[in-house]
């Protein structure tokens, strides 16, 4: 044990040398992400989270992976920080985890990453059979079910090959989440305590994209009141109250850093009919500038592995689910204020073949979110063998054209997976001095590019970062609309 500890703090003194000064994030009135010079962001990236001890990912200590993540063209990661891991007794915080975070953070920056950090659980607790998420000291303090666990399932043999949210359902695990969101025994204050430690510890890091306050919140107990299944209802009495009473103590210490909060997961189906229950962000209607509704999209319904796909999930997780996710989510932080962001999809590995069910699923949501203009991280990180080698035909998808900062809004983007072109549009704004930023992904462009661009514009290249560098001709000096098309040169 004291030798993995001695490694832990070389590491953490060696990385924490790194240092890189990324711009701090805030939301525009329109929903965009925008930097300090004014430009708006898009995000794409992937989850990086440990749901056991040592509760960080190591992976994210690996300066050569993180390299490969810089090349691939990601520039945000939704890092796991584990309550766990923070506070493993009450009251008592780890700081070498925190510190490790830390390096973990800097090792990003250096690579232009900005991440979020993400207070990741599933079921709460291992008492349910999955993980403490929350940690086993908390949960011990909490309500059990009037009936014990895993009632009403006779065993636990449901939850097993695939089917581990079931294990929300149960009683114990319901009373668990309402103890929390009624502050049973202070349990509310000891998570707000931990988000005050967190704020406090990462606040001057201006790469903390924001701090995502919950993954996948349960609805409560569902079984005292069954109503709670709408999630109206579930955020406006559980959900909404717990996230203001958050917000406002990181705001006592971090006034600056974005508040990422999420519904339940279907809290964005039907057509948003049902919605989320939120009014307006956490912390009041002053800090839309810095909040943002986090969301997922699976197709929960899928009907098994079909490959190629069947047509019947084509038509419900593609054509319907998938498309109303983007929709609705958007409708739900319009009206509240603030940002949006699809912090999970998955449950789909791309295998290269191009029919096959994983590779379409991942390919329909990616090219939504183009559509819509929606800052995205995948579901996880499985883009190495267990000998650390790059799975190419599982990460291509994921590597793409696009525009990291636009001098401007942007006004359409589309990307090619046949022919790598992309294709993107804006309306410049020439008061910004800084450039647009295109990251152009050199696997796809190593031969050379064919550019098309609005004659209002002139380009360069930054080759160390494989960027494309756009400005506004100085003859401009009113928005325009601009354009830009991109596709490989073949020899």
């Amino acid at each position: 044990m004291k030798s993995r500890y001695a490694v832990l703090i070389f590491l953490v003194l060696q990385l924490g040398q790194l240092s890189a000064e990324l711009s701090r994030i805030k939301v525009r009135q329109d929903g965009h992400y925008v930097d300090n010079q004014g430009r708006v962001r898009i995000f794409h990236g992937f989850n990086a989270v440990n749901k056991a001890f040592p509760w960080y990912p190591q992976h994210m200590s690996n300066a050569s992976l993180v390299k490969h993540y810089k090349e691939w063209g990601f520039n945000a990661v939704r890092l796991g920080t584990m309550w766990s891991g923070v506070e493993p007794e009450q009251g008592k915080y780890n700081e070498t985890y925190l510190q490790v975070i830390r390096s973990q953070l800097s090792l990003l920056a250096v690579n232009g990453m900005h991440a979020f950090l993400d207070m990741h659980q599933d079921v709460l607790s291992k008492r349910f059979g999955t993980y403490d998420g929350a940690p086993a000291w908390l949960v011990d303090i909490l309500p059990k079910g009037r009936n014990p666990y895993p009632y009403p399932w006779k065993s636990t043999k449901p939850f097993y090959g695939g089917n581990w949210a079931l294990q929300y359902l149960t009683e114990d695990c319901g009373a668990a989440y309402q103890g929390l969101y009624d502050n049973v025994n202070h349990s509310q204050d000891m998570f707000i305590a931990f988000w005050k430690k967190v704020a406090s510890t990462f606040k001057d890091v201006t790469s903390v994209l924001g701090y995502e306050l919950i993954n996948e919140p349960w609805a409560g107990d569902v079984w005292a009141d069954p109503l709670l299944f709408q999630p109206g209802k579930a955020g406006s009495q559980n959900l909404f109250p717990m996230y203001d009473k958050i917000a406002r103590a990181i705001r006592d210490v971090d006034n600056d850093t974005i508040i990422m909060y999420e519904p339940v997961t279907w809290g964005i189906w039907f057509n948003g009919e049902a919605g989320t229950g939120f009014e307006t962000v956490p912390g009041g209607p002053e800090f839309r500038d810095r909040s943002a509704l986090s969301y997922h999209l699976y197709c929960w319904v899928k009907s098994g592995d079909s490959d190629p796909l069947s047509f019947f999930d084509k038509v419900l997780c593609d054509d319907l689910l998938a498309a109303d996710v983007l929709t609705n989510a958007k409708k739900e932080f319009t009206r509240t204020g603030g940002g949006g962001f699809l912090t999970e999809f998955g449950e789909c590995k791309p295998d290269g073949r191009q029919n096959s069910s994983n590779t379409v699923l991942c390919e329909t949501v990616l090219k939504l979110a183009d559509e819509n203009l929606v800052s995205w991280t995948y579901w996880d990180t499985d883009f190495f063998d267990a000998s650390g080698n790059v799975q190419l035909d599982t990460v291509k998808p994921f590597i793409r054209a696009y525009p990291r900062a636009i001098a401007g809004t942007p006004l359409g983007l589309s990307w090619d997976m046949k022919s790598h072109s992309m294709e993107f549009n804006f309306l410049l704004d020439p008061t910004i001095t800084a450039p647009t930023e295109i990251f152009v992904p050199p696997i796809y462009f190593g031969e050379g590019i064919e550019v098309a661009i609005s004659d209002t514009l002139v380009y360069t290249w930054d080759l160390a970062n494989h960027v494309m560098l756009i400005y506004p001709k100085n003859s401009v000096t009113n928005p325009v609309e601009a354009k830009v098309y991109l596709t490989p040169k073949f020899s």
